[in-house]
């Protein structure tokens, strides 16, 4: 683990003899992975001397590409009426869209069968037990990273970023919190008599398995039993049909809790010469029949077993591997292309069926209460089968959305707010923020595209695929218009400089910035941004910055000074700030594009600098920090409003967070991560995660 320094602020006697440096942004969405989407119709020291860079001696580039004629850039977008500003953002805005299902987390069967219950990165959706036709959906509007479902099937318990509620599966609302939080939840269970417990961790970034157990008494609210620190990592959580215990992976081995009380009643471990190493060490666990047994498999090389709980008696429990799922009687664990089923009153077992596509560890899959069903997650599609014979009843698809680039485009004579979105292989959509509408497919190449992005005028897309073929395609002719082979293999998001003749692109592996000159084909190295860990590149969350020159603008330490240079004219500017170790180092940084204010990030808080008297303008705190293996993080990525000083951050605690930078107010906090990027008039916020876009604003009156 690396220690951290001391962040000192200081103000240098002697300021800069020239002007302070103006430097303007181009801010693009982010570009992350991306699955399958067929459809879009129905989603619901010394101080280094400075130098100024200014435009005064040097005038735009003007040079027209000899390989192709593009059309002109137009001028920059006029603010919308109703663009977000610091005076709006924390009373006026609002969620006006949501695209895409979102990542699917976790399924569930209704104890009774009636419906099956999907947990995605936007809600929960319900489909009914018989004909998986959609009855409602859940709108957490958030996350939900595991479920689980009450004994009478009337109340949803849902994980959201460590928290845990309950919801009323009729009315679809909110009816509790409960008490306390960790960091992340992996596992819900929910058991007869009121009870709800949930394992995580409160480490997020740890390579140790450090994990979190709570057990709450649902009728109260209130948290009945605790445990920190567990070294092993089990996913399981099981309550005895009654409800009235509760086991789960404990500090000392397998424990077993009396669920009203907390009381610890059995500890299995190695230590007691009976029990073997697994139980040490478990994985995954179901109680058998009668709750006479306990099914335990374990991460590590030492065999799973059958456990008798009462005579602590074991048998090897061979043909199955780590995931296991139960109903009433019978018992599953699916593998790599295979599900076996097995019997939970002696672990004998009665069948296998073939499931191409399964890969075994970590699969996502449930079966119906009679166990006449079999639900299995394959990327973003659930597949249903019947489990005996495993011929297919319904497929399922989830619609996760992740690479964009916002623009607003004249199609047809219509102005529209738009977003690209990756679909399938080689294939773009142009979707209306508004309505959702699919408005154009692009058919781009027959390989999965990398990246993409708008050029600054947004007629031309510019896309990068897997083979590294970069494509331009006109939007208004609806044709490609240029196309080329790479001579450098890159990986990341994309951008356009602000000229429109060139393409920055991130080299791979080496993680150089390069700008390719669409009129020479050729390639220039910027090298590398100056960051303490990966995490936090801003170009990871295709954050470019360009001066007034229009030249790439970009991150170098001097003296453990932040400089912020011009990588063609190697000019630089500074600020009177000294990083002393890992809590200082800047993890992602804006400026604004009234070109007055620099926002720094970093492991401790927000700094907004005023360009104009190098003075420290305010501290924005609010964001909690993460820590794991070395790494240090609080902020993710920051991003200016192009239309005012409206600051937005998104961090590692999940949140993203609107501020007014003169008052250091924290303006609105979205649960909503990972990325943020706003429409070129500032009338859309949009966030990006978990599969799912969300568009914020002010709805026209």
């Amino acid at each position: 683990m690396k220690k951290s320094g001391l962040l000192v602020f200081f103000f240098v006697g002697l300021l800069f003899a020239c002007q302070p440096a103006k430097i303007s942004v181009v801010t693009k969405p982010t570009v992350v992975a991306h699955e399958t989407l067929t459809t879009l119709s129905n989603i619901p020291a010394t101080t280094p001397t400075a130098i100024s860079i200014t435009s005064s001696s040097r005038s735009k580039p003007t040079t027209t590409p000899n390989v192709i004629a593009l059309p002109a850039i137009t001028q920059k977008t006029e603010p919308h009426p109703l663009a977000l500003s610091e005076s709006n953002a924390g009373t006026e805005m609002k969620r006006v869209n949501v695209l895409g299902t979102g990542t699917l987390q976790d399924i569930k069967f209704s104890p009774d069968g009636k419906y099956l219950a999907a947990a995605t990165g936007r809600g929960v959706y319900l489909y009914d037990g018989k004909t998986f036709e959609q009855l409602s959906f859940i709108d957490v509007n958030d996350s939900v990273s595991a479920i689980a479902i009450s004994p009478d099937g009337m109340t949803l318990a849902v994980a959201v970023d460590g928290k845990v509620s309950l919801w009323n599966v009729i009315s679809g609302k909110k009816q509790l919190d409960l008490d306390d939080e960790i960091v992340s939840i992996w596992t819900l269970a929910y058991g007869e008599g009121g009870y709800v417990a949930a394992s995580g961790t409160d480490c997020r970034g740890c390579g140790s398995p450090e994990q979190v157990m709570i057990l709450w008494n649902v009728k109260t609210g209130h948290k009945i039993y605790s445990e920190h620190d567990i070294w092993y990592a089990t996913e399981s959580l099981a309550f005895t049909s009654d409800g009235e215990k509760l086991a789960f992976g404990g500090t000392a081995g397998l424990t077993i809790i009396e669920s009203e009380t907390g009381k610890v009643i059995d500890v299995f471990h190695s230590g007691s010469g009976v029990i073997s190493e697994a139980v040490d060490a478990p994985l995954n666990f179901i109680f058998g029949n009668d709750d006479a047994w306990l099914f335990v498999t374990s991460s590590e090389s030492i065999g799973n077993q059958i456990l008798e709980i009462s005579t602590q008696q074991r048998q090897i429990f061979s043909f199955c591997d780590i995931y296991l799922i139960r109903a009433n009687n019978i018992g599953a664990c699916p593998l790599t292309g295979e599900v076996i089923f097995f019997d939970l009153s002696n672990g004998n077992k009665i069948s296998d069926v073939k499931v191409p596509g399964l890969l075994g560890w970590g699969s996502l899959a449930t079966l119906s209460p009679d166990g006449e069903i079999l639900v299995y997650k394959i990327e973003d599609t659930l597949h249903i089968i019947h489990s005996k014979t495993g011929s297919e009843v319904k497929t399922l698809f989830f619609y996760t959305l992740n690479d964009i680039q916002t623009g607003i485009v004249s199609l047809d004579g219509e102005t529209k707010y738009i977003v690209a979105v990756k679909s399938q292989p080689g294939q773009i959509n142009l979707l209306d923020l508004e309505t959702g509408d699919n408005l154009q497919t692009l058919n781009l190449s027959n390989n999965t595209i990398k990246a993409f992005a708008f050029r600054p005028d947004y007629e031309i897309l510019a896309f990068v695929d897997e083979n590294n073929l970069m494509s331009l395609w006109d939007l208004q002719a609806h044709k490609k218009i240029y196309e080329t082979t790479l001579s450098e293999d890159t990986h990341g998001p994309i951008t356009f400089s602000p000229d429109g003749l060139s393409i920055l692109l991130t080299s791979s592996p080496d993680d150089y910035i390069l700008e390719f000159v669409l009129s020479t084909g050729k390639f220039l190295n910027y090298g590398k941004n100056y960051f303490t860990y990966d995490y936090a590149n801003p170009f990871t969350n295709n954050n470019y910055h360009f001066n007034e020159l229009g030249n790439l603008v970009m991150l170098r330490y001097k003296d453990n000074f932040p400089i912020f240079e011009d990588v063609k004219t190697t000019q630089v500017i500074l600020i009177p700030y000294k990083t002393l170790g890992d809590f200082e180092y800047i993890t992602s940084f804006a400026i604004s594009f009234d070109e007055k204010f620099l926002a720094i990030g970093n492991a401790k808080d927000i700094f907004i600098w005023d360009f104009g008297n190098q003075k420290l303008l305010s501290t924005l705190s609010g964001h909690e920090i993460r820590t794991g293996d070395g790494w240090i993080g609080k902020i993710r990525s920051l991003v200016f409003s192009p239309q005012s000083n409206l600051l937005v951050s998104v961090g590692w605690d999940g949140t993203t967070r609107l501020w007014n930078i003169r008052t250091g107010q924290e303006l609105r906090r979205l649960n909503v991560c990972c990325n943020a990027t706003f429409t070129p008039d500032g009338k859309f916020l949009i966030t990006i995660g978990d599969g799912v876009i969300r568009i914020w604003g002010i709805p026209n009156q």
